[in-house]
């Protein structure tokens, strides 16, 4: 028998049962006997089917259907995990997206997988597909904070800053000192220009990381747009002493010109 056939009789055999389920729901008779009366029928009809389209290479469609409630996912899914995360450890992007596409095809649930998917995307540079990931991954999973940080992280490199505060907001909602999310808030409100609320945020967020060199640069920025200028310097000075590759000196040494402060 060919394919075309084969097909041909499964779905006559599906048809079949399906009007048999539909007479027996209209027979006065008790549930348990409608079910082994079905039972039986089924058996029958996918018997019948099964010989007439052997040699088809027609496979029953409930074969797939068993076959993907009963497959054993969990050893295949915890290995292709592993070996992700040794791919991410190793720097080996493509490699770990590969394993962790593994892991959603054999369950599209697992959140965990989709942000480390999204995190290796975010490494090789291709932030839409990381941005998808994040997305989905939360969608899966809403308080994953490790993808709700690293979607806000992306949102302020793209310069969407309303998103960017709004998943930091979510964050920090749950965990008031939660440093990473302060840290991009603030960051994102000083771009933004909503200093008040910026000064605030950047304010807390260098009391619980006093080390971080572009926090307390933007802060002097703010500073320095308010008038505050010895503020200002103080932070240009600490941002220049803590990343002397950073912007810090230079703006430092700018603003001091600015008010006559260095000769020549």
């Amino acid at each position: 028998m060919t394919a075309k056939g084969g097909r041909m009789v499964w779905t006559v055999a599906f048809a079949l049962q399906v009007v048999g389920a539909i007479v027996l729901l209209f027979i006065d008779t008790a549930m348990p006997t409608k079910v082994l009366a079905f039972t039986a029928f089924a058996v029958v009809v996918n018997g019948v089917a099964l010989m007439l389209a052997r040699g088809s290479g027609v496979r029953p469609p409930w074969e797939a259907i068993f076959s993907a409630v009963l497959q054993d996912k969990t050893a295949d899914v915890g290995e292709e995990m592993a070996l992700g995360w040794k791919a991410l450890d190793d720097k080996e992007f493509e490699t770990a997206i590969a394993h962790f596409d593994q892991v959603t095809k054999a369950d599209p649930t697992r959140a965990d997988a989709t942000y480390a998917r999204g995190h290796a995307h975010r490494q090789l540079g291709q932030n839409a597909a990381a941005l998808a990931d994040f997305s989905r991954a939360l969608s899966l999973k809403p308080d994953l904070v490790t993808a709700r940080q690293a979607r806000a992280a992306l949102y302020l490199e793209r310069g969407d800053l309303d998103a960017a505060i709004d998943d930091t907001t979510e964050i920090l909602r749950h965990d008031e000192h939660d440093v990473a999310a302060m840290r991009l808030r603030g960051l994102a409100r000083a771009r933004r220009g909503d200093a008040e609320d910026a000064l605030a945020d950047l304010k807390e967020a260098i009391r619980l990381n006093p080390t971080d060199a572009e926090l307390h640069f933007e802060r002097g920025k703010l500073f320095e747009a308010r008038g505050e200028v010895n503020h200002a310097l103080t932070d240009y000075t600490e941002a220049g002493r803590l990343d002397p590759s950073g912007p810090g000196r230079a703006a430092k040494a700018e603003l001091q010109q600015k008010r006559g402060t260095v000769k020549g």
